[in-house]
């Protein structure tokens, strides 16, 4: 009779308390590895998902308050959120969101964090679909407060074919070594930053100043929020409510997108291995991205291409300038057969086309002729295109190496 009432006494408890973690779903325990150390990693699950549910999903970045940078401390607030507007949350033990702050000398620290966000992501996907549901690529945010505004925004800019949405709230200090990246950068990416009306003067401004930052490099789906009454507070309802609204406004986009990212992973294994017609195939499906206005994995697939060929061409253009020309012609027909459906393919044929026409190129030509002439032992023959060099090109570089061979 004792246990029972006892029993009871710690239901009463836990109804007075508010709804218990198993009432909204599940939290998962995992762990990643980043550079030989163990991170803690927290996936909460809502209950009552349908089976091969897609669902959306918010990595709520630990910031630098209590346990500083711990996981488990950031997901409580979310559950019920979660439940209520079915998505799921993941966390990971941080290093970059500490009370003492982030300082750009210690990038290797943020870039760090931000490869344990994408092994802690890896190992969300795996464990939802041993839970028979699978995580939303088109609907997964980056949400940071505070200390944890920094990888929010370091992460969230740097992978924008990972992320549709990155919220900021409170940011303590802006760095420029933020934006300071050479991959593309998809400036359409949904940013949602807000503040307290009551939090740290100093707070208000460095968020003001986040905010025109990011709009001079461009990004123009900036949304901000001046919460009224709010001090230095995390208030992650805040950043749920624009985020679950944003959800249903772009369902349709987002599930074509969705499509066309499944597109983009395959033709990035096939431009992988090389296989011939890919690149056009890319460009058509970053132009269905384009006039979609939504995603960016297509785009950032054809710009790695584009750098790729981009350094090919660059090696064509050094051997021309070093008088390779016979060498340079044959490689700028391979590139523009490679390449080909990259606009950079006509512009090598156009390039070959040029060089070929060229005195310099004609003179080497015949120049090779006369060398291999000489080789075979008809040096008369030989002898004779290379007088002819001298006299019809005497400007190049092929008729000085006439000249010395006819005096060799």
């Amino acid at each position: 009779m004792i246990r029972i009432t006892l029993l009871v006494l710690t239901f009463l408890t836990a109804l007075a308390h508010g709804q218990t973690e198993a009432s909204y779903g599940q939290t998962h325990r995992l762990r990643v590895s980043v550079e030989g150390t163990k991170r803690k990693v927290g996936f909460f699950v809502p209950k009552g998902l349908r089976k091969r549910a897609i669902v959306p999903l918010v990595i709520a970045l630990p910031d630098g308050s209590g346990a500083s940078g711990k996981a488990f401390k950031e997901l409580g607030q979310f559950e019920q959120m979660a439940y209520e507007g079915r998505f799921a949350v993941l966390s990971v033990d941080i290093t970059t969101s500490s009370s003492e702050g982030w300082h750009p000398k210690d990038a290797i620290a943020m870039e760090r964090d931000a490869e344990a966000v994408v092994a802690a992501l890896d190992a969300a996907k795996k464990k939802a679909a041993e839970l028979g549901f699978s995580i939303d690529p088109s609907a997964i945010a980056v949400r940071g407060h505070s200390g944890a505004c920094y990888l929010a925004i370091w992460i969230g800019t740097r992978r924008p074919d990972l992320f549709f949405v990155i919220g900021l709230n409170g940011v303590p200090k802006w760095f420029p070594e933020f934006l300071a990246f050479e991959s593309e950068k998809d400036t359409k990416q949904r940013i949602h930053v807000y503040r307290g009306e009551r939090d740290h003067v100093r707070v208000r401004r460095e968020t003001d100043k986040t905010i025109e930052e990011l709009k001079k490099a461009g990004y123009t789906r900036i949304e901000t929020d001046d919460v009224k009454g709010m001090a230095h507070e995390t208030r992650p309802q805040v950043f749920v409510k624009w985020y679950s609204a944003l959800l249903k406004k772009t369902a349709k986009p987002r599930k074509d997108a969705a499509k066309i990212a499944l597109e983009a992973a395959k033709l990035e294994e096939a431009f992988k291995a090389g296989k011939p017609g890919t690149f056009g195939k890319i460009v058509k499906l970053a132009e269905k991205e384009k006039k979609a206005g939504f995603g960016s994995s297509a785009a950032m697939l054809l710009a790695a291409c584009n750098k790729q060929a981009d350094a090919a061409l660059k090696k064509i253009e050094d051997q021309a300038a070093e008088n390779q020309l016979i060498e340079a012609a044959a490689a700028y027909k391979a590139f523009t057969k490679k390449y080909n459906g990259l606009p950079v393919a006509k512009t090598a044929k156009s390039m070959r086309k040029q060089l070929m026409k060229s005195d310099d190129f004609k003179a080497m030509e015949m120049f090779e002729k006369a060398r291999a002439l000489k080789e075979k032992g008809k040096n008369e023959k030989a002898d004779a295109i290379l007088v002819q060099i001298t006299e019809k090109y005497p400007e190049t570089v092929a008729a000085e190496k006439a000249e010395a061979l006819l005096n060799g």
